[in-house]
């Protein structure tokens, strides 16, 4: 049995047995059963090997209630952050004075990194 946290209200969860498959270099639920929940942080594996085992946990997108805004959102932001970043490149850039200082060369080398 293997204890993970409760899936939230509005989503959907489902939860597979697996192991890891040293050969693929990947998950497997190979010889893996995943049996009936016994709560909703519980799930009981039946596998016939022994090795490293995990609950792989799936979850619904589509009836999560925000999925399209935060995502309109995270692009909004992320978008603005690069023009920022670019920005700051450029102005550090520009200014002969701004490039001398240790703190200006700091900054646009971890502002280009950013990119």
């Amino acid at each position: 049995s293997l204890h993970h946290p409760d899936c939230a209200k509005n989503l959907t969860c489902s939860y597979r047995c697996v192991y890891w498959d040293y050969v693929q270099e990947s998950w497997s639920s190979d010889g893996c059963t995943t049996m009936a929940a016994t709560s909703t942080s519980k799930t009981t594996c039946q596998c016939s090997h022994l090795t490293n085992f995990a609950i792989l946990a799936s979850f619904d997108p589509e009836h999560h209630a925000h999925t399209e805004a935060l995502s309109t959102v995270s692009l909004v932001c992320g978008i603005i952050s690069m023009i920022g970043l670019g920005l700051t490149c450029i102005i550090i850039g520009m200014f002969k004075k701004l490039r001398g200082l240790t703190a200006m060369k700091i900054t646009f080398c971890f502002s280009a990194s950013m990119f």
